[in-house]
């Protein structure tokens, strides 16, 4: 644990059953008067889309609904130019992590000014955002509703770039349970499992302290509760407001505590061979907990009691009854010499409890072929 540490929780969170009819007056106490709609097109066919634009009414001036599975620099580039275009002062983004990771990226393109954010990355954030962000999520994975980074991948390169600062915070998160309903059973499965991996590397983070290690435990025991809840039962509104609220709560610890190997190689992993996160993390998680046990074992003990039982035993047969992926095999990946690297080169392989060694990403990576 760390011995010096800091903490806040910069997003306004509000969350809860009927929020739809009180979201208005919602984005409106943030200020904002004139909101661009981001999302995706499976939320619009999915007809997210329309019930949110009702319930903005005339604050909502447009929708972007070109976001990627992936949030991409292009899609930012063109969402930046759609801001402008629309003197827009707001966004609103509904959907799952790409999507609100785009919104962000795009407020901070804007602010920064430029044509990519490929030229933006370097450049830090001295102040706060010139739009107000308002993210509405459509999974319980992610938690960059209330994170303060995002990723964006450069096709070119086929590497997945973080962008971290305080104010990339959004400003309103709101977790409204009959939005994630119609999420398969699948992605229910492989966002919930980003969840739990934020929350377990965040505990056992090198930085972890007090305040993360309260959010963390929590959203784990939550996790393991009621994801397979939210499986079997897609419209259970209990079970997907605990996922809202566990996704948030791991994402506050991460923003404090930071993430380790697991998230390194599934960065690599997505932007490489584009494996989706969450099924990424599911497959590495296990084996890097299994590494890192030696060095947390004073850790351990806090992390099986949120779990109900020992913490890798209970993440593999999670895993399991989820369907989700144990190998990379299973998702048509036989790794190249070039995985390795880039998984060496993420900030998260820097922060592992137990430093890692080219020899040991290799050792890791064998458990999971």
């Amino acid at each position: 644990m760390a011995s010096l540490y800091r903490f806040s929780a910069a997003t306004r969170v509000v969350g809860g059953r009927g929020l739809l009819t009180t979201l208005r007056s919602e984005v409106s106490r943030t200020g904002a008067r004139r909101v661009l709609l981001v999302t995706d097109r499976g939320v619009r066919a999915a007809g997210l889309l329309e019930q949110v634009e009702a319930a903005l009414g005339d604050l909502a001036v447009g929708v972007y609904d070109g976001c990627l599975p992936n949030a991409e620099a292009s899609t930012v580039a063109v969402l930046a130019e759609r801001i402008r275009s629309l003197d827009a002062d707001g966004l609103v983004a509904l959907g799952g992590g790409s999507v609100m990771d785009t919104a962000k990226a795009a407020d901070m393109l804007v602010t920064l000014g430029g044509e990519s954010i490929l030229e933006r990355v370097n450049t830090p954030l001295t102040g706060p955002m010139k739009l107000r962000l308002i993210c509405i999520p459509t999974t319980a994975g992610t938690g960059s509703e209330v994170s303060v980074g995002a990723v964006v991948k450069d096709p070119e390169r086929s590497v997945k770039i973080p962008l971290g600062s305080q104010f990339l915070a959004p400003d309103l998160a709101l977790l409204i349970p009959e939005l994630t309903t119609g999420l398969p059973p699948g992605l229910t499965a492989a966002t919930g499992f980003d969840a739990l991996t934020h929350a377990i590397e965040a505990y056992l983070s090198p930085r972890a302290n007090p305040f993360s290690d309260g959010l963390a435990l929590d959203s784990a025991r939550r996790i393991v509760h009621w994801l397979p809840e939210a499986y079997a039962s897609p419209g259970d509104l209990a079970a997907r407001e605990q996922m809202l609220a566990a996704a948030a709560m791991a994402a506050q610890a991460f923003n404090s505590a930071m993430l380790g190997a697991a998230h390194a190689f599934a960065h690599a992993l997505g932007g490489l061979y584009d494996v989706p996160h969450g099924v990424a993390n599911a497959i590495m998680l296990p084996a890097v907990m299994r590494f890192n046990e030696e060095v947390s074992r004073t850790r351990w003990p806090a992390l099986a009691l949120a779990l109900g039982g020992d913490p890798v035993k209970v993440v593999w047969h999670l895993r399991h009854r989820l369907g989700l992926p144990e190998r990379l095999a299973q998702v048509g990946v036989e790794p190249g010499p070039e995985l390795i690297p880039a998984a060496m080169s993420d900030l998260f392989m820097k922060l592992n409890p137990r430093p890692v060694t080219p020899a040991d990403a290799e050792g890791i990576l064998e458990a999971v072929r």
